[in-house]
């Protein structure tokens, strides 16, 4: 008669310890947890939006349950050197704290001065999380780069509230404009973070250096993106290919600000995003209406305000690489913004410019025999000078000693 093994003896029950004591999925499942219980408990406040004490509630134990992650991750990486399981903890955490839940933004919208002060003190303690999290570990943040998770925590919570500010001064919904508007905005946040961000450089090297740049610089911006994604929907709103545009350039810049710049692809590359944000801004006519505006008395559009920023980033392309490659782009990009503000614009200036150009040149071809005399005079002279700078750049021919006579 075969002996009956136990469960806890047999081998896939063992594979299965295994996995558990490699993986430790717990830590992932607890986050998930949470996730599910608030998404459930906000679903059931669509009957009643301005519950904002069971938001606020929400809130408090959520930033409890960061607090304890934290606490445990440094635990777990400074006096039991798991780094592993400290960088899942402190990774979770990280989600939670660029507003995974969409807590604050509901709050926002719930009550908008309560949900001001809430984000204000959100902001605070996020900030305190970070520099805690970096004190313990032995890492160092430069002030640029501290500087840089502020401003995106800063818009990243601030986001609805700018939203709302928008909608109470036009006392209108959210127009495409304004959106398109916002990722500029974004962009400019990545161009600052370009010139503002430097790893530091420790005097030892420390395995959790990746860190920082990790969870608080680069998390923090993905979640930006993806709420701002995310307001199209909220307000209604069509979704251009020409609100990416900016970020393309933005990402440009920071390519070169890199050490990527030194590499023979990145211009070919970098131009090649230049060009692509410039054909994405390229808005079709059914919602050019939405995305115009008159300035001035000049039509401000998405092609015309990229151009302009393409002209400037392929000078910035020019001098970095020196490149006339570059340089020429850059007056093209510059004589485009000049003639329209969108392509049918464009080609009816251009060929009105041509026609003109034609015109002036039929009046510069000499006629008569004294006017081709003059230009036969002028092109002597011209010719002459362009002979002396000839002469005097080409090096002087050596001298050949001569061999001296013998007796």
């Amino acid at each position: 008669m075969d002996r009956v093994v136990p469960f806890w003896r047999r081998p896939a029950f063992l594979t299965f310890l295994r996995f558990v004591h490699d993986r430790n999925p717990f830590y992932l499942l607890s986050a998930l947890c949470m996730f599910v219980g608030f998404r459930v408990i906000l679903g059931a406040l669509n009957s009643a939006p301005g519950d904002w004490k069971t938001l606020l509630g929400l809130i408090v134990t959520l930033n409890v349950y960061e607090v304890v992650m934290i606490a445990l991750a440094l635990f777990l990486i400074v006096r039991r050197g798991l780094r592993r399981d400290g960088w899942i903890l402190l990774g979770i955490e990280a989600l939670f704290l660029v507003d995974l839940t969409n807590l604050n933004a509901e709050l926002f919208t719930a009550m908008p001065k309560l949900g001001a002060v809430v984000n204000a003190l959100l902001f605070a303690l996020a900030m305190g999380k970070i520099l805690v999290v970096v004190r313990v570990l032995g890492l160092r943040l430069p002030v640029g780069t501290t500087a840089y998770i502020a401003a995106q925590l800063a818009f990243l919570l601030g986001l609805p509230g700018i939203f709302r500010l928008m909608r109470s001064s036009t006392g209108a919904a959210i127009s495409p404009l304004q959106i398109y508007g916002m990722w500029w905005m974004v962009a400019l946040l990545i161009i600052g973070g370009a010139i503002l961000v430097r790893r530091a450089r420790p005097s030892r090297p420390s395995p959790m250096a990746a860190l920082p740049w990790r969870l608080y610089v680069l998390l923090p911006l993905i979640s930006l993106l993806v709420h701002l994604c995310g307001e199209n929907r909220v307000y209604w709103v069509h979704f251009h290919p020409a609100n990416i545009a900016p970020i393309l350039l933005a990402l440009t810049l920071a390519m070169n600000q890199s050490r990527l710049r030194w590499y023979p692809m990145v211009l070919p590359a970098s131009l090649g995003l230049v060009l692509m944000s410039v054909m994405i801004s390229i808005v079709p006519d059914v919602y050019q209406h939405d995305l115009q505006r008159i300035a001035l008395g000049t039509i401000i559009s998405p092609l015309r305000i990229m151009l302009l920023g393409s002209a400037g980033m392929t000078a910035f392309l020019a001098i970095v690489h020196y490149s006339l490659i570059a340089s020429g782009a850059s007056a093209a990009c510059l004589m485009l913004a000049a003639l329209g503000s969108d392509p049918i614009d464009m080609y009816f200036h251009a060929m009105r410019l041509l026609r003109v150009l034609a015109a002036n040149l039929k009046r510069l071809v000499p006629e008569t025999g004294t006017q081709w005399g003059v230009v036969a005079i002028a092109g002597a002279f011209l010719l002459l000078g362009i002979g002396a700078i000839v002469s005097l750049k080409a090096p002087p021919p050596r001298q050949i000693e001569e061999p001296e006579p013998t007796s």
